[in-house]
């Protein structure tokens, strides 16, 4: 994990967010360990329909997309979260 944090780093990116589900008490355990912390946040999903996903079931097994986001403040640069960076 430290590997991956230096190199999103190098790269300009100042935050990590992670999916756990709430039950999953070792992973929240393992991360929590490693300086990361519950934002009491949700996460809402919808399955856009055409997108080759049924939609059925917890979509386990399916492999998927994942899109890594920076905030934009549109010169060019990328700006804080106004939540949590001051």
């Amino acid at each position: 994990m430290s590997a991956a944090e230096r190199w999103l780093a190098a790269r300009g990116v100042w935050k990590v967010q992670l999916l756990v589900r709430e039950d999953n008490v070792a992973v929240r355990t393992f991360y929590e360990r490693l300086g990361y912390r519950d934002t009491r946040s949700i996460c809402l999903q919808k399955v856009i329909e055409g997108s080759g996903v049924d939609g059925a079931g917890s979509g386990f097994g399916r492999i998927g997309r994942s899109v890594l986001c920076r905030a934009h403040d549109g010169a060019g640069g990328t700006r804080p979260d106004p939540e949590t960076r001051a």
